[in-house]
């Protein structure tokens, strides 16, 4: 998803053709359809780690109440990013 929403980002806007472009309302909804769509396909592969972290940590939270998992997930955290 993410080399594909890089591939599609150069297709739905090439370089050089903001200068060409008619700025109508339309071109413009339409940009921003675009730029929200890629967005979502380039982060789709952080936001998904980001909750699968998440609901794995609150598990080990419920599961084992001794285990401070707020303290054992802040590296896990930075290191994923």
């Amino acid at each position: 998803a993410f080399i594909s929403g890089l591939a599609r980002s150069f297709s739905s806007m090439p370089l050089g053709s903001l200068t060409e472009a008619s700025f109508s309302l339309e071109w413009f909804v339409t940009l921003i359809r675009e730029v929200h769509l890629i967005a979502l396909q380039l982060l789709a592969p952080f936001i998904l780690l980001s909750v699968s972290m998440n609901v794995i940590f609150g598990l080990i939270g419920r599961v084992v109440p001794q285990v401070q998992s707020y303290f054992l997930s802040i590296p896990v955290v930075i290191f994923a990013g």
